[in-house]
């Protein structure tokens, strides 16, 4: 099973296969338009996830202070982890393209 948040890009992915392997009696161009047609809906379904993913790791990755970096160090850099994940939903750039 697949992760809710590559739901969409998995379900795409499936049907992508599933055509290149035997087309069912289906030409190219209607496989092409059903493939796209299922992509539309359950795209948004993948963001939703990614966000609720995103939310429910918050309190986890501010407790265990997980992949940040506190001053002093050698680097002079700090990063905290916690704070990147609360802004990186304002940044639909920093979001996966979809394949």
């Amino acid at each position: 099973m697949w992760p809710l948040e590559d739901s969409g890009e998995a379900l795409d992915s499936w049907i992508h296969w599933l055509h290149r392997s035997s087309t069912g009696g289906l030409s190219a161009r209607s496989f092409v338009r059903f493939r796209y047609t299922v992509f539309i809906p359950t795209y948004p379904f993948g963001v939703v996830s990614e966000m609720l993913l995103l939310y429910h790791a918050l309190p986890v990755a501010k407790a265990t202070g997980m992949y940040s970096l506190a001053m002093p160090n050698a680097l002079n850099f700090g990063f905290s982890w916690h704070k990147f994940m609360i802004v990186r939903p304002l940044f639909p750039t920093l979001q996966r393209a979809p394949c």
